[in-house]
């Protein structure tokens, strides 16, 4: 924490193995030599909501204009829910017919979930299965 500067510092590290002749990369504040990223570094549940709060998040979103493209609609995230789906693949670049690819959602253990959410189960039963 002591070496974070923002959070949209953070957003705007670039992952990139840069070639030790790019002198940029010494005074720029996003392009770093040797940046280590964490796998399975922490957990976000951002997209916890309901049809109504996920179609005000996707519209609302920085790639609000791909929502609208792909016809994005409340009936589709209705269908996502129903189908334990996503509409999207994260890891995939913005702006690209990939980025929309529906991917399915896996169970995780709940061991593997902050302790917070497991010593809280029955107070979150309705995102648990």
């Amino acid at each position: 924490m002591k070496d974070l500067k923002s959070i949209d510092w953070l957003r705007n590290i670039k992952n990139k193995k840069y070639n030790f002749l790019r002198v940029d990369t010494l005074f720029s504040n996003n392009r770093y030599m040797n940046i280590e990223i964490v796998q399975s570094g922490g957990w976000h549940f951002s997209n916890l909501k309901s049809a109504d709060g996920l179609e005000r998040k996707y519209f609302n979103d920085e790639n609000h204009s791909e929502y609208a493209t792909q016809n994005y609609s409340k009936e589709k995230i209705l269908n996502n829910l129903k189908n334990k789906t996503i509409g999207y693949d994260h890891s995939a670049k913005s702006g690209t017919e990939k980025r929309f690819t529906e991917t399915k959602l896996s169970l995780v253990d709940l061991t593997k979930l902050p302790n917070f959410l497991q010593e809280n189960k029955s107070k979150y039963s309705e995102w648990f299965d």
